[in-house]
């Protein structure tokens, strides 16, 4: 059986969203390859299986070329009592249904004996096709139920997948401190526009070439749109299509408070780029309170206690010595120093 690590060798060249698909696949595999009790208490659940116990066995194989069927992403060979079993998982990470795989997958199914028809079962954040008879299985159970083994393969499933938008936490119960927080939250975001658009208009007028929110309508559909999607009121400056590189101004959450800063990022996979940007930092005297790093998108970050500053004005002029040290050091967007490719 080849190795998790040569299959994803093999998908490296692979498009983004297939390349995806194609390592969560393998992901799951080694999930159940070290624990396959998760896999068969949700295959329970979703009546495929009469009980979890009684499974002997299990085996998992990823991408199985079966001929009159095409490739299955995920084979789980299960030893019951008193027989082998398939299911045929067709999994699907940020892209629907492709093709006629399901009418494929059924069609050979239909033709098999009663005794050897694999189980069909879909696995997705939302069901590919409106059919009550195709047996679907969500991401967001497979979370859940990854969250109860004690592997940290799982574990670190379960945060994967909310890393990729495939499942959230968002189905545990309200707390109290949740229910209280609505207000607060509200608040919290007026108070960050009010904070962002006067450093912003500054800004504007010391390095009019970079594309700073013009009015407080665009301050305020930035925080929504990076709240919704990171949970931060942050707000992105800069054109990363042109430069490779952007800027994230705003408040993060941090271990229960909230953090004002600044982050320059560069897309991860681009090193050159990431290089250039902390040879520049290093060369220019960027302060050492600037943290430099090689993974991830933030290459370059400065933070601050929000509580910290006694009021807004405090924590607008802290926000413009931090632009004035990029800026200094050549690390201001745009950035003709930075290789774009």
């Amino acid at each position: 059986m080849p190795s998790a690590f040569l299959n994803l060798l093999r998908y490296a060249r692979s498009s983004e969203i297939e390349a995806t698909e194609n390592f969560t696949t393998e992901a799951l595999a080694a999930c159940i390859r070290s624990d396959p009790a998760p896999v068969l208490f949700l295959l329970e659940r979703l009546s495929v299986i009469g009980s979890a116990n009684e499974v002997a066995e299990v085996v998992a194989l990823t991408q199985v070329m079966q001929v009159g069927a095409g490739i299955i992403d995920l084979v789980l060979q299960l030893r019951l009592p008193d027989r082998l079993m398939e299911v045929w998982v067709e999994v699907k990470v940020a892209a629907g249904e492709s093709g006629n795989q399901i009418d494929n997958y059924r069609r050979f199914i239909e033709s098999q004996p009663d005794g050897l028809r694999p189980q069909l079962v879909t696995l997705s954040r939302w069901p590919i096709r409106p059919d009550p008879d195709l047996t679907w299985l969500s991401w967001q159970a497979v979370r859940a139920q990854a969250l109860t083994s004690a592997e940290p393969y799982w574990r670190d499933l379960a945060a994967f997948l909310e890393d990729i938008d495939m499942a959230d936490e968002f189905d545990a119960p309200v707390t109290s401190r949740e229910a209280a927080s609505l207000a607060d939250a509200a608040r919290l975001l007026g108070k960050t526009r009010r904070i962002l658009l006067p450093v912003f208009d500054q800004a504007r007028r010391e390095w009019p070439e970079v594309a700073w929110p013009a009015s407080e309508e665009d301050v305020r559909k930035n925080l929504a749109v990076w709240y919704r999607d990171l949970g931060s009121y942050t707000s992105q400056i800069g054109d990363k299509s042109r430069t490779g590189t952007w800027l994230v101004i705003g408040i993060w959450p941090a271990e229960g408070e909230a953090e004002l800063g600044i982050s320059v990022m560069t897309d991860p996979k681009f090193l050159p780029g990431r290089s250039a940007l902390l040879s520049l930092a290093d060369s220019g005297g960027l302060p050492a309170t600037w943290g430099r790093h090689m993974a991830g998108r933030e290459a370059l970050k400065v933070r601050e206690r929000l509580v910290s500053f006694p009021d807004h004005a405090a924590a607008r002029t802290w926000l413009s010595n931090r632009l004035h040290e990029l800026a200094a050091a050549g690390a201001l967007l745009p950035m003709s120093a930075i290789p774009t490719e």
